[in-house]
């Protein structure tokens, strides 16, 4: 599945990554983190829109959406 990343950090990156197998949080924090300075990442993600959202502590970051 391919996983379209959209204003990600403090650069605002977007970026694609191909993703084989299903979303986890060890890739998806693999993907992000090299654009974020935040050490508290987490994810929100709705598998029936394919939407998601990139926190960093209480502030979005961020946010993805799959495509399959």
């Amino acid at each position: 599945m391919k996983v379209h990343f959209e204003k990600v950090g403090y650069a605002n990156k977007n970026f694609s990554r191909e993703c084989s197998g299903e979303l986890t949080y060890d890739w998806l924090y693999a993907q992000v983190k090299p654009h974020c300075m935040s050490r508290n990442i987490r994810f929100s993600y709705n598998k029936e829109t394919g939407v998601g959202h990139i926190f960093g502590g209480f502030q979005t970051i961020g946010g993805f959406r799959t495509e399959s």
